[in-house]
């Protein structure tokens, strides 16, 4: 009976089960070396209600079915947090190594491998080289950071003056004011009501930032366009989480389309921008105009979008450990938003890569380095709005790291970047690019 429990208990290492889940950090599998039947198990979690969340799914009841009857003690709850320590456990390939000579020897020295991928634009390994090392993202170390994700406005719009600015708040879904920018061009016509309006969504792991952050990009389009530039305080994770973020999102994006005319902007020129986190919240509230019959959106521009809760792709690994925005960093924003959602299933507006159906969605434009974490779950987003029929435009830039754009617009590869996807604005707003009709068109 041993063996097969520890083989049972064994497959919750398996993908998509609960011990692969970033919030599970400890499971280990034991046997009494006296009785082997006995067989434990012990688990770290994140937190209880991580823990309740995950073995809610359908995966971990499956598992927790097929030895339901056999359980010698019922589970318990410990407060153990670990402080600081050292572990060597040996890896069995098989359950019978249990009665080999070799059972609970220190495994061999493996060496630490990183994992193989693509290098960093020259240029740009120049410029990172000479940036300081951010520390590991933890509820401590994001209030050090959070000041340094910000800029005083006067800052933020200083390469762009002169435009003219407006600030306001709008209530959310829940009544809550939020902060709304509104920069045009100075001395434009509101009258005519045709200009085209760029609703953007600032970047920042959902857990910092503000609506003055990576302004410069939308305000290009200001400057290029003629674009009246909408920008949203969306509220931040962790001290806000679930659905929160995407529905002030959603909020933003309702209350310009309702104001048009105030505005002078042209619905038909309605687009939906954001980057990293922005992207990835550009995405839901897409996708909630789309299932809300809400704002017809022109496109979608989806810079280096954070679409993917589960934080398991192929490049995500890739660029693990220290990194401008790293996978660790990454389970640790998303595990910020997510602590709202409880035991129920992640909501498709929040993590858009789970999503059923991606067709009806507006024309769309996405990009990403080749050298970071987002560059997988980026191409799967494009290729699945393919898939369901829609138009989307991909560009991964070779050697192009995290934000590497925003970071360093003056470098050459971010100087092509950001002209290549202005370009393709530019198509879109003047009616060259195809125009994928969306819910609210039908």
């Amino acid at each position: 009976m041993g063996d097969q429990l520890v083989e049972l208990l064994l497959t919750g290492l398996d993908e998509g089960n609960p011990a692969a889940s970033e919030w599970c950090v400890v499971y280990l599998v034991s046997r009494s070396a006296t009785n082997p039947d006995v067989v434990t198990v012990q688990e770290g979690w994140t937190t209880e209600e991580d823990h309740h969340r995950i073995f809610a799914g359908e995966a971990a009841q499956a598992i927790a079915a097929q030895f339901a009857d056999i359980l010698a003690d019922e589970p318990t709850y410990g407060d153990l947090i670990p402080v600081r320590g050292k572990a060597n456990y040996h890896t069995f390939s098989a359950p019978s190594e249990l009665n080999s000579p070799d059972a609970g020897q220190p495994a061999p020295h493996k060496p630490d491998l990183t994992v193989p991928h693509p290098p960093l634009d020259p240029e740009l390994q120049d410029l990172l080289s000479s940036m300081p090392e951010t520390p590991p993202l933890d509820k401590q170390t994001l209030e050090m950071i959070r000041p340094y994700a910000t800029l005083p406005a006067e800052t933020a719009i200083a390469s762009h003056l002169p435009v003219d600015r407006q600030e306001i708040s709008i209530a959310s879904f829940d009544g809550a004011q939020i902060p709304v920018t509104i920069l045009r061009p100075i001395g434009s016509d509101l009258t005519g009501g045709n200009a085209p309006c760029v609703y953007w969504l600032h970047g920042g792991g959902m857990i910092m930032g503000d609506r003055y952050s990576q302004i410069d990009i939308p305000l290009d389009w200001l400057a290029r366009f003629g674009a009246v530039v909408v920008s949203v305080d969306y509220r931040l994770a962790p001290e806000f989480s679930g659905t929160t973020l995407v529905e002030d999102c959603y909020a933003g994006l309702v209350w310009a389309a309702d104001h048009a005319t105030d505005l002078g902007i042209d619905l038909g020129k309605l687009v939906i921008a954001g980057t990293s986190a922005g992207g990835g919240l550009a995405a839901g509230t897409a996708l909630l105009a789309r299932e809300r019959k809400g704002p017809a959106l022109a496109a979608q521009v989806l810079i280096g979008p954070m679409l993917d809760h589960r934080n398991n792709t192929a490049s995500s690994h890739q660029f693990d450990g220290a990194a401008i925005w790293s996978r660790d960093a990454n389970a640790f924003g998303w595990h910020s938003v997510l602590e709202g959602i409880g035991d129920g299933p992640v909501p498709s507006c929040v993590s858009p890569a789970i999503a059923d159906d991606l067709s009806g969605l507006p024309t769309t434009y996405i990009d990403a380095g080749s050298a970071e974490v987002f560059r997988d779950e980026a191409v799967a987003y494009a290729t699945r709005i393919w898939a369901a029929g829609g138009q989307a435009d991909l560009q991964v830039w070779a050697g192009g790291f995290h934000g590497f754009d925003a970071l360093f617009p003056h470098a050459a590869l971010s100087q092509i970047a950001r002209q290549t996807r202005s370009d393709w604005l530019g198509r879109v707003l003047a009616g060259s690019a195809v125009r994928t009709p969306t819910a609210t068109d039908r």
